[in-house]
């Protein structure tokens, strides 16, 4: 609620409170004149009259009161009445009985009942104790309340005596209309106090010394001082301490005057050190004579909306910065679409002047004429639908140019929400556009070119597939022509050895275990070629375990121990015994430290030394296997080639070492695969030593089995039809099928050697059709045959319900990745690459029987 609104309904309410107050302070008045001409026990001693005389002195003054007069005498009998007691009698004779000469008042007021009895009881006694002489006069203010009115009565009791007799004068002054000023004062002052007190403005009011008699909650808000701490302060000791240099006197003059402005705003410091900023309206009061009585001070803090005034204008002011300085064309308008600001970016895009602008419609200014019936359209558009609309057009500058801008138009709104106006923004993009155009261009070339190129690729991908299509191809192939002749020379070998054929010599166990060897040799190298291309591919896969560490390191050192016993090295384990398990690929593992050892072993001289450390750097997660030797050494120039395969360091036709070069290269990306890594020191005559550092706990995800090498330790389901196992003192019956004809005789003459019957099918035809006619106890099932291969062949064989519960073995050349699980997918219960292992195949055979 504003302070203009306040004020008059305060004044109004303020001069009702002083009418009343004069009023009642007439009645008082007249009430002190009345109790002066009651006569007192002196001024009747001072009657030297006779009775008579005395009894018409009496009716004669107590006929000049205005209020109900008797006068009674010791007993309290009346014997005087003025004509107000009598017309007052008259009226509540019902009520009250015979009031009038003769009756005893005492009694009469003895036996009041209801309401009116507790104030009866009081004048009674009042009486009494007047006439008892213990007090000259006594008052009582009562109500006397008629069942159509309420009444306010004082009781004046005066004692006097004529002679020796003793009277009292009892007048009943009505005070009702009084009462009712007072009451309505009171309900006035009430309903004030309920609005200053829920007022949110503060609200102080002062005397005529300037001393706070009235102080608000809304002040005590405002300025931190409860009214207890103000009322009876003045305004220089509190919130006008900083003008507590001015004479109060002064102040007040110019405000009894009215020479200070009635309202003002400034600053204030609050009790607790703040300064705020007030609005306030200063009222003078005067009473009904004119004379100042103090003033209504009204006060509202107005720091924040000053502080947001401010802050407005400050944002004003750096808006209008921003929108002279901006690069972009900026101009605002009406809901008519005339230009209300134009800045100076609008005339360096268009060429007009503010001047030329302000007033006008840009759009039919700058917009050819052919385009304005469109315009119109959007106009009405923006007016019935306000948004942000962006848009491209083609402008006319002011000397006929043709430009592109890009534009964008906001609604403005007014505090209320409605809507005022538009800002629009204009870009000019011609030279953006032009340059567009030219990368277009450019691109749409580009573009063509890539195409080409990529038709290029595209041609050169499908050749470099097909390239490695037959290089997988040709590593297969190679990889079985190879195996397939291994398989018998190993075979044989074995046997012989064995002494299957027969006792052998010294010299022949010797030359057969050389011939041995080299198939081994051999067979080595074609595993590691076919190692290569698998990392190459990405069909390598790693199968994550827990390792322990020293059974592999100890297997690997007799593996290499025959070969450095040759060449008297003297073999130096050091293991660190903290180490014992580690997340890894055993198998390769493994594979890692035997061919870092066999290179150890091969570039040393005889008489040297040879050593495997296994260590671990505290907090690196990585355990370190460094393979040593005191050989040849290598030169640092060789260094850099010497994990690319097919890379030896002596490559010339008069080496001393024999080896193809891939296992090292093999080493570092088993290493890499691993997340771990290979280094070298070496030093030419000296020696060097290898380290491969893989992580302790491994990071990389486990893998499902993608290859495996067969080994006696896996688990095989075995055959359960008991129809297939042979009678009592019969060998069981093998079918093998094979195409080769050395790996057939020879491995036709172990399994007979070793006890067993054994049919012989030379494609998949056949061993289908034996199949089925034999019965065999387990089928050794040939992969690459004539007519039918192993794979059909396996899967007819297990589509036969007689047939498939025979256990099958898949003997196969085939060794490159996914071999295995294509043959365990068609039904084969377990797989053994050639060349075969004949201890190992002799596992198998009585697992699955």
């Amino acid at each position: 609620m504003s302070n203009d609104v306040l004020t008059p309904q305060l004044l109004a309410l303020y001069n009702e409170i002083e009418h009343l107050q004069q009023c009642n302070a007439r009645l008082a008045a007249e009430n002190a004149a009345l109790r002066a001409q009651t006569p007192t026990d002196t001024d009747q001693a001072e009657q030297p009259a006779p009775h008579r005389l005395a009894q018409t002195i009496i009716q004669a003054i107590i006929e000049a009161f205005a209020a109900n007069t008797a006068v009674i005498d010791a007993d309290g009998a009346i014997i005087a009445v003025n004509r107000a007691w009598c017309a007052f009698a008259e009226e509540n004779q019902p009520i009250q009985g015979n009031v009038n000469e003769g009756a005893n008042y005492l009694a009469v007021v003895d036996k009041a009942v209801g309401e009116a009895s507790e104030g009866a009881a009081e004048v009674a006694k009042g009486i009494r104790v007047v006439l008892a002489g213990e007090q000259e006069r006594f008052e009582l203010e009562y109500p006397c309340h008629m069942p159509w009115e309420k009444r306010w009565f004082i009781a004046h009791i005066a004692r006097f005596t004529v002679g020796d007799e003793v009277y009292a004068v009892v007048a009943h002054e009505d005070i009702t209309a009084r009462r009712q000023i007072e009451e309505a004062i009171n309900e006035l002052m009430d309903r004030l106090n309920l609005i200053m007190e829920r007022m949110p403005i503060g609200c102080a009011l002062t005397d005529a010394d300037l001393r706070f008699i009235y102080w608000n909650p809304a002040a005590e808000q405002i300025f931190g001082y409860t009214a207890k701490e103000m009322l009876g302060q003045t305004p220089y000791a509190t919130i006008w301490a900083h003008l507590s240099h001015l004479h109060s006197e002064s102040i007040r003059q110019r405000l009894s005057e009215g020479t200070i402005p009635p309202h003002g705003a400034g600053s204030v410091q609050v009790k607790d050190g703040r300064t705020i900023i007030c609005e306030w309206q200063n009222t003078v009061l005067r009473d009904s004579h004119g004379t100042f009585v103090g003033f209504l001070g009204m006060v509202q803090d107005v720091t924040e909306r000053v502080q947001s005034e401010q802050m407005r204008q400050e944002l004003l002011d750096r808006l209008n910065l921003i929108m002279e300085r901006m690069p972009i064309g900026c101009m605002t308008l009406d809901t008519d679409f005339r230009v209300t600001y134009w800045n100076p970016a609008a005339e360096a895009i268009f060429g007009y002047s503010n001047a030329e602008m302000l007033g006008q419609q840009p759009m039919h200014t700058l917009i050819a004429e052919t385009q304005w019936s469109k315009l119109d359209v959007l106009m009405q558009y923006l007016m019935h639908y306000p948004k942000n609309e962006c848009g491209v057009n083609e402008n006319v500058t002011k000397d006929g140019r043709i430009i592109t801008c890009n534009w964008l138009h906001t609604p403005l709104y007014d505090a209320g929400g409605a809507l005022i106006g538009f800002l629009a923004m204009a870009q000019d993009i011609t030279e953006r556009k032009e340059s567009e155009r030219r990368l277009q261009h450019a691109f749409d070339e580009l573009e063509q070119r890539v195409a080409e190129r990529t038709r290029e690729l595209s041609a050169a991908n499908a050749e470099l597939s097909r390239v490695m299509r037959v290089k997988d191809e040709f590593l297969a192939n190679m990889s079985h022509e190879l195996r397939t002749p291994l398989n018998a020379i190993l075979g044989f070998s074995e046997m012989l050895y064995e002494g299957v054929y027969g006792e052998l010599n010294s010299e022949q166990a010797q030359k057969i275990r050389t011939v041995e060897e080299s198939g081994r040799h051999l067979l080595q190298l074609i595993n590691d070629i076919l190692d290569l291309a698998k990392i190459g591919s990405g069909h390598a896969r790693l199968i994550i375990e827990t390792v322990h560490v020293p059974e592999v390191c100890e297997s690997s050192l007799r593996l290499i121990k025959q070969m450095a016993h040759k060449k008297n090295l003297a073999v130096l384990p050091n293991l660190n015994p903290a180490i014992t398990t580690m997340q890894a690929d055993g198998r390769r593992l493994k594979q890692i430290i035997i061919n870092l050892l066999s290179n150890a072993v091969k570039f040393t001289p005889e008489g040297g030394q040879v050593g495997l450390d296994v260590s671990s750097e505290s907090g690196s997660g990585l355990i370190q296997f460094s393979v040593w030797d005191t050989g040849i050494g290598i030169a640092p120039e060789h260094l850099q080639n010497l994990f690319l395969p097919f890379v030896q360091v002596d490559s010339s036709l008069a080496r001393s070492h024999e080896g193809a070069g891939l296992g090292l290269n093999l080493v570092a990306q088993l290493a890499e695969m691993h997340g771990g890594s290979v280094s070298v020191e070496s030093a030419v005559g000296q020696g060097s030593r290898f380290t491969v550092a893989l992580p302790w706990e491994s990071g990389l995800p486990e893998h499902v089995r993608a290859e495996a090498v067969a080994s006696a330790e896996e688990s095989v389901t075995s055959a359960s039809d008991s129809r297939h196992a042979p009678t009592r003192g019969e060998a069981p019956l093998i079918l093998m099928a094979e195409d080769n004809v050395d790996s057939l005789e020879m491995l036709l003459e172990y399994l007979e050697l070793r006890g067993f019957r054994v049919v012989v099918a030379h494609n998949g035809e056949e061993a289908i059709q034996l199949a089925g006619e034999r019965q065999p106890a387990i089928i050794l099932m040939d992969i690459q045959m004539p007519r039918v291969d192993g794979l059909e062949a396996i899967r007819r064989i297990r589509a036969d319900a007689e047939l498939a519960s025979i256990p099958i073995i898949a003997l196969t050349a085939l060794a490159m990745p996914g071999d295995r699980e294509r043959c365990l997918e068609a039904g084969a219960n377990d797989y053994l690459c050639k060349p075969v292992n004949l201890k190992l195949l002799m596992g198998m055979i009585d697992n699955l029987l």
